[in-house]
């Protein structure tokens, strides 16, 4: 994330927000499709019930950095799939849970550490973004 703020400017972000279609994209596929897609894997062909659990959680809890790997490869890329991982893990807090709670058999309890996991988004994400974006302006 430190390395994608060192190319990313205020008005890049700005740019982002204002493309609405790409961000609907970005968001029903990760929210609705992706899921949808795990879900019907996950039952039409896994027989194992903690096989197709796993499948069920990684398909409703979209980000991470691992796409940002690739992102370099295309010009002008890395702004927008940064932006795009910060946005998919600050609302896969909120939003894969209530997808979990869906997909999921009604005996599985579901924590979910949101303090943590917002420490846990701002060290290993949001601040080494802005340090980067903080560097960058210098």
């Amino acid at each position: 994330m430190l390395s994608v703020g060192l190319q990313t400017t205020a008005g890049d972000l700005r740019a982002m927000a204002g493309s609405g279609r790409r961000l609907g994209r970005l968001l029903l596929a990760n929210f609705v499709l992706v899921p949808a897609v795990g879900v019907l894997l996950a039952r039409i062909f896994v027989p194992d019930p903690a096989t197709a659990t796993a499948i069920l959680l990684l398909a409703c809890t979209p980000g991470g950095p691992g796409a940002l790997n690739y992102s370099f490869y295309i010009k002008g890329a890395a702004t927008f799939a940064g932006g795009s991982a910060l946005l998919l893990c600050f609302l896969a807090v909120f939003v894969s849970p209530l997808l979990l709670q869906i997909v999921l058999a009604g005996d599985v309890a579901l924590i979910v550490p949101y303090t943590r996991l917002g420490w846990v988004f701002a060290a290993f994400f949001l601040l080494p973004f802005a340090a980067g974006m903080a560097l960058f302006r210098l």
